[in-house]
C-alpha cells in the first residue's frame, strides 16, 4: 500500500468529521485502479475512488513513479478547503474559499494543526 494509506487515511477522518464521527469513517463502496511495477510488484500509481455513507466521494490518487501533487482538498456545499502541504504539519496553512467571500489563508501552529482541520472541514459538508 504504501503511500496510497495516506491517501485513504485523510479521506476516511474527513468523511468521519463530516459525519460527526468520533473516528476515521468506513467507506461503503471502494472502487481502485493500479500501474503495477514489474520489478517489486508495487503499485506505482494508484487511483480509487471512495463512497461514504453520508453520501460524500473521495478521489483519491498518489504515485511513487510519477509526480503528484501531494495536496488535500476539499469540497462542499458552502466552500471548499485546501491543505497544500498536509503531510508535513510544520508547514501548517490552510486555504479557505466561501462563494462571495475573498479567500483566506489561515496560518495553523503545527501543535494544533490536527484539531484545527478537523472542524473546518465539518462546516464545508
Amino acid at each position: 500500500m504504501d503511500v496510497g494509506c495516506y491517501m485513504v487515511s485523510i479521506a476516511r477522518l474527513i468523511a468521519g468529521a463530516a459525519m460527526c464521527l468520533s473516528e476515521p469513517a468506513e467507506p461503503e463502496r471502494l472502487e481502485g485502479v493500479a500501474h503495477i511495477g514489474e520489478g517489486g510488484r508495487v503499485g506505482e500509481w494508484p487511483a480509487a475512488v471512495a463512497r461514504f455513507p453520508n453520501g460524500a466521494v473521495a478521489d483519491l490518487a498518489c504515485g511513487s513513479r510519477v509526480r503528484v501533487q501531494s495536496r488535500v482538498h476539499v469540497w462542499g456545499s458552502l466552500g471548499d478547503i485546501e491543505v497544500p502541504v498536509p503531510w508535513n504539519p510544520t508547514l501548517g496553512k490552510i486555504l479557505l474559499s466561501r462563494p462571495g467571500k475573498d479567500p483566506e489563508e489561515i496560518e495553523v501552529p503545527a501543535c494544533t494543526y490536527r484539531t484545527s482541520v478537523l472542524p473546518l472541514q465539518h462546516q464545508m459538508m
